[in-house]
């Protein structure tokens, strides 16, 4: 940007990654959001950041995820948080704030865990989580390990090796400085 004598341009960057790709993966067809790979390219400080996606909307979606309360996350995002709090199988793991259960799904679905504590303050984000867990593939081999609990966060006694959660945010859940 500080070297080239024309103006940066986020689309003409875009236009070149995708040339790329369509001359070294032939295979590769670059479509919109209902497609199967997409780019995106946006400049973060002095860090060009680029992403490809390759899967389909149905995948992003989550063959599970049948409910779904404000804010819940996409599996895609879920499945990001909890391989990169690396579990294995003698963790103790709480969802703090489950919502839907997005995380909950995804952890049963494709990693290890001694535990599972999926809670929530609202009746209706745990029954989203319950019924989106009994849609997993796994679910009968991890129902003993799961449990949802309907309680406030801030006076939980749960106890959990790693917390994976979605913050609450935005104005409706009135919270404050000390949160």
């Amino acid at each position: 940007r500080k070297k080239a004598p024309n103006e940066f341009r986020r689309i003409d960057l875009q236009n070149e990654v995708q040339r790329f790709f369509e001359s070294y993966i032939p295979r590769a067809k670059i479509t919109k959001e209902e497609g199967t790979k997409e780019i995106w390219i946006t400049h973060i400080k002095n860090r060009l950041v680029i992403a490809v996606r390759l899967t389909t909307k149905e995948k992003r979606q989550g063959y599970y995820k049948t409910a779904s309360v404000h804010g819940s996350l996409r599996p895609a995002v879920a499945y990001s948080m909890v391989m990169l709090a690396e579990t294995d199988s003698g963790k103790a793991i709480w969802d703090p704030f489950c919502g839907a259960g997005t995380i909950g799904c995804e952890l049963t679905g494709h990693f290890r865990f001694k535990k599972l504590i999926n809670s929530d303050i609202s009746e209706e984000a745990i029954a989203a989580a319950k019924e989106n867990f009994s849609n997993t593939k796994s679910f009968k081999t991890t129902k003993g390990k799961v449990s949802f609990r309907l309680e406030d966060f801030f006076e939980s006694k749960n106890f959990a090796n790693i917390v994976i959660t979605n913050l609450p945010f935005g104005i409706q859940y009135e919270l404050g400085e000390n949160f």
